[in-house]
């Protein structure tokens, strides 16, 4: 009897390490740039690249709990005229619908920024809505899903646009961008 109980036990204590190793949200800090080989752009993101508008793209995350700052940086090429670009949000990952907002307080329009950042099993899930006046809901426009490899030196940030105010949810754009990490 003994024997069984213990049996039991041990098998309820490795149920359980591994329900809590599958729902533990992986660190996604630090400062990652665009791996433009390993990555699949949609028709904005290659015609930038080909156009010459940027040569690096890089982006900045700072985790701390729920709140997720995240800084995309488009450097320019040298011999353009083109400064830096820097585009900053503060995401909160507790499944709520929010204000989206930049950190300097852009984009702060409630008419066309709502998110609701969540984690979905490893990976951040940030659903970006518009306000849709005419039928008094919020509407998806895209997500973006973050999901850290097993190696943790490369981050994938795929990125889905869907039509405005489609109804049936078409996509119109989708890519997948592959960052390395530079540093932690």
């Amino acid at each position: 009897m003994k024997k069984r109980s213990f049996l039991f036990l041990l098998l309820i204590c490795l149920c359980a390490g591994n329900i809590f190793a599958q729902i533990q949200k992986p660190n996604l800090s630090g400062t990652w740039q665009l791996n433009l080989e390993k990555s699949k752009l949609d028709e904005f993101g290659k015609q930038s690249f080909e156009d010459g508008f940027f040569e690096k793209l890089q982006m900045q995350i700072s985790q701390q709990r729920s709140n997720i700052i995240i800084t995309d940086r488009v450097i320019p090429k040298k011999d353009t005229s083109e400064e830096e670009l820097q585009i900053r949000y503060q995401f909160v990952t507790d499944g709520k619908i929010r204000l989206l907002k930049g950190l300097d307080g852009s984009i702060s329009n409630p008419d066309d920024g709502f998110y609701k950042g969540f984690w979905f099993q490893n990976r951040l899930v940030i659903k970006l809505f518009s306000n849709d006046e005419k039928i008094l809901k919020k509407t998806l426009m895209g997500t973006i899903e973050f999901s850290l490899s097993a190696n943790k030196k490369d981050l994938m940030r795929v990125t889905r646009v869907f039509a405005e105010n489609s109804f049936n949810g078409s996509r119109i754009g989708d890519s997948v961008m592959v960052y390395n990490l530079l540093e932690k």
